[in-house]
Order: C-alpha cells, then structure tokens, then sequence
C-alpha cells in the first residue's frame, strides 16, 4: 500500500509540472496576442509588430487584453497596452480605467505608460501641479527613448504646458520625435522653422517637414502646405497649389483648411468662384470652432455677398468670433455698435470692443479709437488725442487713417489740440 500511495503521490506530483507549463503557456499565448493588438509601435523591439496609433482598434484589443491581464496580472507591460487602448478608445468611461493602469505601469518605469499617464493628467482643467506632473512624466518617457514622449515633452516646452516656454529645447525633443516618424512632431518642428521660434527661420526645411507629415498622414500638414504656397513663403506663390492642398485637408475636417479654402473660392483665387461652396465651408469650419470662419461667415451678411444683408445675424456671428478670442472681430463690434448695424448705437458698447481691439495691436481699432475722441463717442471729445491715434494707426500700416487726419486739417486747429508754439 506504501508502495502504491507512493505511486499515486509520484503521478501527482509530475503531472503538476505539465498543467503549470500549459497555464504558462496559455498565458505567454495571451500575451503575444495582446502584444500584437495593442502595443505601440514606437516601444523597444516593437518598430514591425507594435500598432501604428492610426491602425488600433479598440474594439478588437480590449477583451483579448482584459482577459491577458487577468492571466499575466502582474505584467506591467499589459497594463500598459491595455491603459493605451483604453485611453485612445476615446470612450469616457474607458478612459478613467486607463488611469490606474497607467499609473501602475507608470510607477515601474514603464515609458508608454508615462507617456499616456501624462497625457490623461494633462486635462484642460488641470491644476498647475498636476501639468507641472504631467511635464516630469512626459520627461521621464522622452528620456527613456519612447518617441511619443519626446514629442509631449517638445510640445509642451513649445506651448508653455506646465513649464515655461523654451522653444529651442522644445526643437530638441520634437527633432528626435521626428526623426523617429511621429507625424505630429514633423508638424510642430516644420512650424518652428516656419515661424523662426527658438531656430533661424527657414521656409524650405518647414515645407519638407510639412510634406514628410502629410506623407505620414497628418490633415494638418496639408492645411499647412496650402499656407505655404497661398502666402508664398519659401515657394512660389501659387493660389491654385494652395486650393489643391486645402481641399484635402478640409475633406479630412481641418477647419484651417476649409476657411481659407472658402476665402478662395468667395474671391475667385486659384479656383472658380463659387459662393454657395464658400459658404458651405465657411459655416463648417465655424462649426469646427475656428474664429476667423464666424467672423468670415458675418462679414457675408454685413454685405450681402451670397446671402442676403442681415446685420442682427452679422452681429451674433462676430459676437462668436470674438468670443473665440479672434480680435479683428473686437474691431469690427467697435464699429457694429457704434454705427447701429443690427443694434441700437451704443457708443459705450462700441468703446469696449474697441480699446479690446487696440490692446490686441489692431491698427483699425487704433484708428476706430481715433474717431470716438474725434467725434465724442463714448468718451470726451479731444481732438489732439484723435490726431495722435490716427497718426499712430498710419504708422502701424493702416493708411486709411489719413482720412481722420485730413478731416481734422480741414477743419482747422481748436481749442482741444492747442495754438502752439
């Protein structure tokens, strides 16, 4: 009997070994298939089987990474993956179960989950300590290699998120970002040599930068494009080229693209003019919240370019436009409430938006400044300050000032601007 137990106790003990291997193996299984779905294609080693953020599918990846977890629950790795399907699913309620997984992840040094914990922090209700956290995150994955990680941190150093701004380190980060082919880097470093800004200015180097985006399938970079060649800034100045790149930018929703692209087509510039498209892509980019596009869409109505006059409709687009912060709208609502165009003249209304205007570096507002101590409205009538605002609008490029000036001249010195000497 000792014997036999012997042999019973010798079975158990060697079939233990053959179910713990297939349980490792199961699990291995689970996270190879997890790995293939949902990891990303800038980690380590994973450059031909990780998922282009494009290409993932959150539907497919989230049960067969919920159920590698559950088999590997140790696995910061899966956390990781699972936390960046979650959170780039775009579903609320997913979106709050990658952060516990990221911030595990994150906590073992994990470079994709401080990447994606930093973007989670990084809300636009955040406190400054929780941006100035989301900053060190994003350094901690730029400095581990993670190319994602280098463009959060070059872009939040280019837009002051969380630390002070510092173009030319940001150019540092967003230059290995996009050597690494993360497309919103090449946008952003394309933009630094465009502007000038912490590197010396240098139109060709952003155009191939834009074009390398828009290979990569970044919209904006086409919106971008069409910028370049409309305004003749290191190409040849060709409103046609610019049509041709705003349209796929606008096919693909970029609001940029559609407003200036209906500028185009109100004018006739590279393209046939076409009211009814230029209005249809005015009012989308409005609808896409781009400033310029409610102001665009109210000068329409302010003179009946497409549509018929209707100054109350005009009032309420500009009135959008410049809550949006557009500040040639705070101009034009100077001049909408002090001439009585779809509201009662309202001088004091009308002096508001325009010293908003003239804060903003507005020459027309400067001038606009001008008329009210010219004419008295909404402030004491002073000629001498009405002469300096138009002068210093003319000085600001605004030629049409002059005509403030030559009424003044005209009407000779008063008692407000003095004898002289």
């Amino acid at each position: 009997m000792r014997l036999i137990a012997y042999a019973v106790l010798g079975l158990s003990l060697g079939m233990a070994p053959s179910t713990s291997a297939s349980a490792k193996q199961t699990a291995q299984s689970a996270y190879e298939a997890c790995a293939q779905v949902a990891s990303s294609n800038f980690e380590a080693g994973r450059s031909r089987t990780g998922v282009m953020l494009e290409d993932l599918d959150p539907v497919t990846a989230i049960p067969i990474c919920e159920e590698a977890l559950r088999l590997n629950p140790k696995s910061t790795e899966i956390e990781a993956w699972l936390a960046f399907v979650y959170f780039n699913g775009r579903d609320w309620a997913n979106t709050e179960k990658a952060l516990p997984l990221a911030q595990h992840a994150a906590s073992a040094g994990n470079p994709l989950a401080e990447e994606i914990l930093a973007e989670i922090i990084e809300d636009p209700l955040a406190t400054p300590a929780e941006r100035s956290h989301a900053v060190l995150l994003a350094r901690e994955s730029a400095e581990a290699g993670f190319a994602p990680g280098r463009y959060n941190l070059g872009r939040m150093l280019l837009q002051g998120i969380g630390v002070p701004i510092d173009a030319k380190e940001a150019g540092k980060w967003l230059e290995l970002a996009a050597d690494a082919g993360v497309a919103k880097a090449q946008l952003l470093l394309a933009g630094i040599y465009q502007d000038g800004n912490g590197r010396p200015q240098d139109f060709e180097m952003a155009r191939e930068l834009y074009e390398i985006s828009a290979a990569n399938g970044n919209i904006e970079a086409y919106a971008q494009l069409g910028s370049l060649y409309e305004f003749g800034q290191g190409v040849a100045q060709s409103d046609s080229r610019a049509a041709g790149y705003y349209q796929i930018a606008a096919a693909g929703g970029n609001a940029f693209a559609q407003n200036n692209l209906a500028y185009l087509y109100q004018h006739g510039f590279g393209v046939d003019v076409d009211l009814p498209k230029a209005i249809r892509l005015y009012r989308a980019a409005a609808a896409g919240g781009h400033a310029i596009a409610y102001f665009d869409l109210g000068y329409l109505y302010t003179n009946g370019i497409g549509v018929d006059v209707d100054d109350r409709q005009a009032l309420k687009l500009y009135l959008k436009a410049a809550e949006l912060g557009y500040s040639g709208a705070y101009t034009m609502l100077g001049s909408v409430y002090s001439e009585g165009l779809g509201t009662p003249v309202d001088c004091s209304e009308a002096l508001v938006w325009t010293r908003k205007g003239v804060a903003a570096g507005e020459a027309v507002a400067v001038a606009n400044l001008g008329d009210a101590y010219h004419h008295g409205c909404g402030v004491d009538q002073d000629l001498a300050e009405a002469r300096r605002l138009y002068q210093q609008a003319i000085d600001m490029g605004f030629t049409d000032a002059q005509s403030g000036l030559d009424e003044l001249d005209a009407a000779g010195p008063s008692p407000s601007e003095g004898d002289g000497p």
